[in-house]
């Protein structure tokens, strides 16, 4: 089967509302095996666009899950350091839900 390749989106992404249809996409395709996210044509993303995009489905699934399922293709050093920002924060926040529990 070959691995489905998302298209992100191009330039700035900058907000929740751009995310949030973009992760319901990939969540529901990488429920049946790896994801290919396109991200050559990005010049950068918020804060806010990374945690709904990468940090929800951290929430949902654990970080293991992004890592096994997500492959990110052609991303700058600059959105990997706010993709993993957002993963780090929702990471933690995983954590403690479930040593709560």
């Amino acid at each position: 089967m070959k691995t489905p390749l998302v298209h992100v989106g191009a330039g700035t992404l900058a907000s929740r509302s751009v995310a949030a249809p973009l992760r319901l996409r990939v969540d529901a395709l990488a429920t049946k095996g790896r994801v290919r996210l396109d991200f050559r044509q990005v010049a950068a993303v918020s804060p806010s666009f990374a945690d709904e995009l990468f940090g929800v489905l951290v929430r949902a699934h654990g970080i293991e899950w992004i890592f096994e399922r997500l492959l990110l293709v052609g991303a700058t050093d600059s959105v990997l350091r706010d993709i993993a920002f957002a993963l780090t924060e929702r990471q933690r926040g995983f954590s403690e839900d479930h040593r709560a529990q």
